[in-house]
């Protein structure tokens, strides 16, 4: 076989490796779709108590920059305006591949806590995209929520996470972000009060419990679900 086939070869197989990865993505381990299948199980049973329902896993093959994050599938409906459901959870392949399952299951109920929040407090959600004050509001509640349930477990998903940081800037954000959560464990141990709920007081932010606004479907929870999490002031 001449040099040149052998190169032709090469090209080839090259072109073959950059395509799969392109369309793909990045080489995941069995360990890990078998990690993500159980954790689609449990969180799937998670879901249904918190009043969740149509949710599933996913791993996306591709350094992705949230790491995590829930998503909504919207639709409009005719003469009905928009009809919002709750798809899927979405991890980096990296993140599955560095935490345990009940490390990413914390995480995993970080996003069912943006689920939550938009059920309940429709107005602040709305605003996330228009104003930074709501959107810290609303992943304060999450990281809150989170942490209600799996304590440590979580904190300590957020800091493995914060390797993976894209660059300088992403890495002090991650860790401004931990800086935060630590001030929440802190206020909770003394006060025993919701955290989000002083931060959007001294945000200015005005607090109105109301899922009558926006129905999202597959989004049914009992309130029994903001135990420790909403206080009338």
């Amino acid at each position: 076989m001449s040099l040149e086939k052998i190169s032709n070869k090469e090209k080839k197989s090259r072109y073959r490796e950059w395509r799969e990865r392109r369309v793909m993505g990045e080489e995941i381990s069995a360990s890990d779709v078998k990690k993500v299948i159980e954790l689609n199980r449990v969180l799937r049973s998670d879901g249904k108590k918190l009043g969740i329902t149509q949710i599933a896993v996913e791993i996306v093959p591709r350094k992705y920059n949230l790491l995590a994050s829930a998503s909504q599938a919207g639709y409009r409906i005719k003469g009905d305006g928009m009809l919002t459901m709750p798809s899927s959870i979405e991890f980096d392949y990296r993140a599955v591949d560095e935490l345990s399952k009940e490390e990413l299951r914390s995480i995993a109920w970080h996003e069912f806590g943006h689920y939550i929040f938009a059920h309940y407090f429709p107005q602040i959600d709305n605003a996330t995209m228009k104003d930074y004050r709501s959107y810290f509001i609303v992943e304060t509640f999450a990281d809150e929520f989170s942490y209600q349930r799996f304590g440590d477990v979580f904190l300590k998903a957020q800091e493995k996470l914060i390797k993976f940081a894209n660059d300088k800037k992403d890495k002090k954000l991650m860790q401004e972000r931990l800086s935060d959560l630590k001030k929440m464990v802190n206020y909770r141990k003394r006060y025993n009060k919701p955290f989000w709920m002083k931060v959007a007081k001294d945000l200015g932010v005005k607090i109105n419990l109301d899922s009558k606004d926006r129905q999202i479907v597959g989004i049914n929870p009992n309130k029994s679900v903001l135990k420790g999490l909403y206080s009338e002031e």
